[in-house]
C-alpha cells in the first residue's frame, strides 16, 4: 500500500499484490470481491498490516470446492488476513476459509491472497483508534531515523537500500552493526550482512557526505601526495601512483582524510596471504592493501590500471574484507624507517662484512662463527641471481606468505615482495626471503651507500651497517654470475 498509494481495492493496489506472489496479470479475476472481514468495522477486531513482504504472503485455493489446508512452519502470534479473493466464490472467514494449529484452511472454492505475517514485525493500525492520526512512514517505527553520529536511515530488514553516492552501509541496530562498502543499492538482509543482533529489529543506514565549510576566496583543501624526497624505484612509483588515485576515488564520497596503504595488511585466509602482496604486471599493479577505519585497519583487495609511465593511475577498483579487521600496532611503522644514526648494538658487537664460497656462495654480515648476524644473502654460482633472508620477521607471517619489503639507501627507495621461508630454523619462525637478480640496482647501493634501511610489512623497521661492504659485495656478485 504504501508503494502504490492506494486502497485495497484500487487496481494498483492488485497489481502490486500479483506482482509479489507471482500471479499473472493476464490470468488474474477482473472482478476483486474483497472479504468483508478485512473491512474495518465494529465485525472484526483485526489489526491490518501497513507494509508487505513478499515472504509474509500465501496463495492458498480451494480446487473444485475441496477443503484445502495451506501448512505453516508456526501460528503462534500469526496474524492472517485475506487480503483479496482471486477466485468467482465468495470468501467468508469461518464459513469457507479460516485458520488451524497446523495453518490456513480454505473450502467451498475461495481462492485468495493471505497476508501471514507477525503483527510485532510490521507498524499496525487497530480497527478500534482513530484513522486521522495514522502514519505509514517509515520514522514512525521503533528504530531511529538518524543516529546519533549522524547515519541516516535507508531502509529496514527486507528491504532494498539505496544510497545516493557510494558510501559505507551499516546493518542492525545503533549500537550492534555490520558494514559493507555499497555502490548505489543492496539487499538489507542478513544474509548480505551477517546478523549483528539476533532476534531483535533491524535496518540499514548509510554514511552521510559531511559538508565541508568553505571560506570566500579560498580554494577548499584538498589531499595532497606526498612528496618524495627519494628515487623511488618501479614497483614503489606504481604503488603511490594507485594510492593516490584510490584516494581521490574514495574522497570524492567521503571528505575526510582518507588512509590507507596498498601491499600491507594480511587476510584470515591464508590462500589469500600466499598471493602476491603487490605485483606490478605490464600497467597493471594488483594487490592487497589496508585503510583505516575507528583507530583499526580493514584489508581490502585492488586493481589498478597506470599509464605508460606508472607515474599516474587511470583506473582502480579495490573490495573491502569489512568482516575483517587488523590491529593499529601491527602496521605501526607502515611507511618509516629506521634513522640511519640508530644502529642498535653496533658499538658493542664485532659484526662485519664477509663471504663464504662452498656448494653456494654466501655474503654475511655478522659476527663470524656466531648466530648474531642481520644479513644473508646467498647463490648458486653462475645462476645471476640471489635469495636475500632478512633476519627479521612479522608475528602473522607463515611460509609461503606474501609481504612487502620497503628498502632505502641513500637517495634510493624501492619496494619488493618476499616469501615466508619455513620455519625449520634457529629461531622457530618464518622469516622473509627475497629472490633477487645480481642486475637489480639494490646490490650497487649495498656497495656505495652508508646504511640500509629496511622496513619488513609496516610492522618490523631495523637497520643495515654498509661499512666495508663493497670488497665482498663485489665478490659476492661476480661469484654469482
Amino acid at each position: 500500500m504504501d508503494e502504490t498509494s492506494g486502497t485495497l481495492t484500487s487496481s494498483e493496489f492488485v497489481d502490486c499484490l500479483n506482482s509479489k506472489v507471482g500471479v499473472d496479470k493476464n490470468q488474474a479475476e477482473i472482478e476483486h470481491k474483497p472479504d468483508r472481514s478485512i473491512s474495518v468495522d465494529e465485525d472484526y477486531n483485526t489489526t491490518l498490516p501497513v507494509e508487505f513482504y513478499p515472504e509474509d504472503l500465501l496463495r492458498c485455493e480451494s480446487i473444485n470446492g475441496k477443503r484445502r489446508i495451506c501448512k505453516l512452519k508456526s501460528m503462534s502470534s500469526r496474524n492472517i488476513v485475506l487480503l483479496r479473493q482471486t477466485g468467482a466464490a465468495l470468501c467468508r472467514k469461518g464459513k469457507s476459509w479460516g485458520t488451524t494449529i497446523s495453518g490456513i484452511w480454505v473450502d467451498r472454492g475461495c481462492r485468495g491472497i493471505f497476508f501471514i505475517g507477525q503483527p510485532e514485525r510490521h507498524s499496525t493500525i487497530n480497527a478500534n483508534r482513530p484513522h486521522k492520526k495514522q502514519n505509514r512512514k517509515l520514522n514512525n517505527l521503533p528504530l531511529p531515523t538518524k543516529t546519533k553520529d549522524g547515519w541516516v536511515l535507508c531502509a529496514y530488514a527486507g528491504q532494498l537500500c539505496k544510497v545516493p553516492y557510494p558510501t559505507v552501509v551499516r546493518f542492525g541496530r545503533p549500537d550492534a552493526y555490520y558494514e559493507r562498502l555499497v555502490q548505489d543499492e543492496i539487499a538489507c538482509k542478513k544474509t548480505r550482512f551477517g546478523d549483528p543482533a539476533s532476534h531483535q529489529k533491524k535496518a540499514c543506514y548509510f554514511r552521510p557526505m559531511i559538508q565541508q565549510p568553505v571560506v570566500a576566496n579560498k580554494p577548499t583543501a584538498r589531499w595532497e601526495p606526498p612528496v618524495l624526497k627519494q628515487q623511488a624505484g618501479p614497483l614503489r612509483r606504481a604503488r603511490f601512483a594507485c594510492e593516490n588515485r584510490l584516494k581521490a576515488q574514495i574522497s570524492e564520497y567521503n571528505p575526510q582524510r582518507v588512509d590507507l596503504s596498498l601491499g600491507l595488511g594480511s587476510f584470515e585466509n591464508a590462500s589469500l596471504n600466499k598471493q602476491p602482496a603487490l605485483e606490478l604486471n605490464a600497467n597493471t599493479l594488483s594487490g592487497r592493501g589496508v585503510i583505516a577505519e575507528n583507530g583499526n585497519y580493514v584489508p581490502l583487495t585492488f586493481i589498478c590500471r597506470l599509464n605508460r609511465t606508472h607515474k599516474s593511475a587511470l583506473t582502480t577498483s579495490y573490495s573491502l574484507a569489512t568482516k575483517e579487521l587488523i590491529a593499529a600496532d601491527m602496521l605501526q611503522n607502515r611507511e618509516k624507517f629506521q634513522h640511519p644514526s640508530e644502529r642498535a648494538g653496533l658499538s658493542l658487537s664485532q659484526k662485519q662484512w664477509y663471504i663464504s664460497k662452498r656448494q653456494q656462495s654466501w655474503l654475511v654480515h655478522g659476527q663470524p662463527e656466531t648466530d648474531d648476524r642481520d644479513f644473508i644473502a646467498s647463490c648458486q654460482p653462475g645462476s645471476a641471481k640471489a635469495t636475500i633472508t632478512f633476519q627479521s620477521t612479522v608475528p602473522t607471517l607463515d611460509t609461503g606468505d606474501s609481504v612487502r619489503l620497503s628498502i632505502a639507501m641513500g637517495d634510493y627507495i624501492e619496494d619488493y615482495i618476499a616469501i615466508g621461508g619455513s620455519r625449520n630454523n634457529e629461531f622457530g619462525v618464518s622469516l622473509p626471503k627475497l629472490e633477487l637478480g645480481i642486475s637489480d640496482p639494490l646490490w650497487q647501493k649495498l656497495i656505495s651507500q652508508s646504511t640500509l634501511q629496511i622496513n619488513i610489512g609496516g610492522h618490523q623497521i631495523y637497520n643495515v651497517n654498509l661499512k666495508g661492504s663493497a670488497n665482498p659485495v663485489r665478490q659476492f656478485v661476480a661469484s654469482c654470475l
